[in-house]
């Protein structure tokens, strides 16, 4: 479905920006804005998909903190980095940046806890044996 979408928005892209303003430069930024912003589109279920599995699994914390990765732990101070790198298209592509950052950290920390608890289960299952 991201997929779908993402091309969706970018194939109609310029009538969507005309929707609301039709000045030239605007429309200009809006089109590469439009396409920063897509690039992470498809696979940004990934995180969420991560964040519900654990905060399911009653890790509140894990969850909370990769909730606020996306828009703030991670996308403020990129924000700032690249903007103060390359200027506007910094700021236009910090947050796929931060979506991908995002992304690869839950999916990590997904696995970390997966890991911890097979070596729980193991544990506790050599403690039934015994």
């Amino acid at each position: 479905m991201g997929t779908v979408l993402t091309l969706l928005m970018v194939v109609a892209r310029q009538s969507i920006i005309r929707m609301f303003i039709n000045d030239a430069d605007v429309v200009n930024y809006g089109i590469q804005m439009i396409i920063a912003l897509q690039l992470s589109g498809p696979v940004i279920g990934i995180m969420f998909l991560c964040i519900n599995t654990i905060q399911g699994m009653g890790k509140a914390l894990p969850s909370l903190i990769l909730t606020i990765c996306r828009q703030g732990l991670v996308f403020i101070p990129l924000i700032l980095i690249l903007n103060g790198m390359f200027g506007l298209d910094g700021v236009i592509y910090a947050q796929p940046a931060a979506d991908y950052i995002s992304i690869v950290l839950s999916v990590v920390i997904c696995m970390l806890i997966f890991k911890n608890m097979e070596h729980v289960e193991k544990e506790d299952l050599i403690d039934q044996e015994e």
